[in-house]
Formats: structure tokens, C-alpha cells, sequence
């Protein structure tokens, strides 16, 4: 009978081998020829195509030892479905479009956030800093701008937030508005406060003037002034 020999940078070569005895009906050759017999042709062809696709099949294969997103809480990188934090990994968290919405992606809680001030109010009415921190706390969405009608608190240490990381930011419009059983509202803000101007004072010294980063994680009650000495 015929024996093949496959080369991986070679072409197939067929070798015709005569069975024993003559060629017949009952012994025919496989292929007398490579070259002249187009009997041979059609299975050359074949037989290429099949050790082709062998050869490509056995190349290199890429394993993913890490799934890292392209930045901390990116937005570009979105895991599979969820309905809440509870359908996502430890690190993650399910965000959605809006608070209403039943379902989201999970996507990757960010380890470091910048100071920047630009206040979101989250699904819980806490006043995030900015909306990186609230990704953190793993809150799944929120609306520009300081919470209107925030989640109120009295003691401080967060104990009345839905926020544990929150403070009991204590803030009046104006010092005529200070009182020491002021009502707070909940805010989550940056461990280190950003360099900004110092437009708050403490109720009862005037001359005791902070920024409002500062004001809100001191958790006492503090007055918006114009002028701060």
C-alpha cells in the first residue's frame, strides 16, 4: 500500500509503495504517481488542507493570568450582568445607568480616587465628594450635584449613614443659622483634603475659618461666610 510522509514546512509527499502482487481490482495501487496520475491530485489537495488546519491548531494559545482594567473604576471596562453588588466579584460592584434601572455591569471598584471636587448625590442620598468615591463605596449611579434632600444624621462616625465611610457634614447657609442641635446630612469625603479656599467658619468663632472638605469631615456644626478672617 501507499505511505504518506507529512513535513511542517514541506509540502505532503505521497510515496507510492506497489502492494504485494500486481494492481487489480481486487489490489489497485493508491497512487502510482504524484506527478502524472490525476488520481493522486484530489486526495494531495485534500490532505494539504487537513495537515494546514492541523498545523494551525497547534499554534500559540494566550492565557489571561489577570483581568486589569485600563484604569482604576474605568468606565471602558464593563464584566458581566448584574442586578446588584451581589451578582459581581469582591472588588467590583454593579453600576447602572440610573438608579431606577433593574439591571447593570459590573465593573471594577477603584482603589485610588483623586481630591477633585465635583459632588454626585448616589443611589443612597449621600453626597459623594466626587463621583470616584462613590464608585469606590460601590453605589450603583448618581445625579450631578450635592443630594437636595440627602440622608440626615445626628451623631457622628457615619452611625446614621448609609455610608459607613460618610461624615455627618453639619453645614448652615449662614451663622445666624448655627445652632448646636444642627441637623447634618451624610458625605463622603476625600481622606485628604484638596488646597481650596477657606469659606466656612465654625459656629460660635467666626475666626475659626476651613475649607468645606474640612468643615464636613470635622462632623460640628460650620456657617458659610463671605469673608473669613
Amino acid at each position: 500500500m501507499k505511505s504518506i510522509q507529512v513535513t511542517r514546512n514541506g509540502p505532503v509527499i505521497f510515496t507510492p509503495v506497489e502492494m504485494s502482487g500486481k494492481s487489480g481490482p481486487d489490489r489497485p495501487f493508491l497512487c502510482r504517481t504524484v506527478s502524472s496520475d490525476s488520481e493522486c491530485r484530489p486526495i494531495l489537495v485534500l490532505m494539504s488542507v487537513l495537515v494546514t488546519s492541523l498545523l494551525m491548531s497547534c499554534g500559540p494559545v494566550d492565557i489571561v493570568l489577570a483581568d486589569i482594567p485600563s484604569q482604576d473604576g474605568g468606565m471602558e471596562f464593563h464584566g458581566p450582568p448584574c442586578s446588584s453588588n451581589a451578582d459581581c466579584r469582591p472588588d467590583s460592584y454593579c453600576e447602572k445607568l440610573t438608579c431606577a434601572a433593574a439591571f447593570g455591569n459590573c465593573r471594577h471598584r477603584p482603589v485610588f480616587c483623586p481630591n477633585d471636587a465635583n459632588a454626585v448625590c448616589g443611589c443612597n442620598d449621600v453626597t459623594y465628594w466626587n463621583d470616584c468615591l462613590r464608585s469606590q463605596s460601590g453605589i450603583a449611579s448618581a445625579i450631578a450635584n450635592e443630594c437636595r434632600v440627602g440622608a440626615s444624621c445626628n451623631s457622628t462616625g457615619a452611625q446614621d449613614c448609609p455610608d459607613s465611610r460618610a461624615s455627618c457634614a453639619k453645614l448652615v447657609s449662614e451663622p445666624t443659622a448655627c445652632s448646636p442641635t444642627v441637623t447634618g446630612t451624610c458625605w463622603v469625603a476625600p481622606d485628604v483634603c484638596p488646597s481650596m479656599a477657606a469659606a466656612w467658619s465654625r459656629c460660635g468663632n467666626q475666626h475659626d475659618c476651613d475649607s468645606l472638605c474640612s468643615a464636613i469631615r470635622s462632623e460640628q456644626p460650620y456657617a458659610r461666610v463671605l469673608d473669613c478672617h
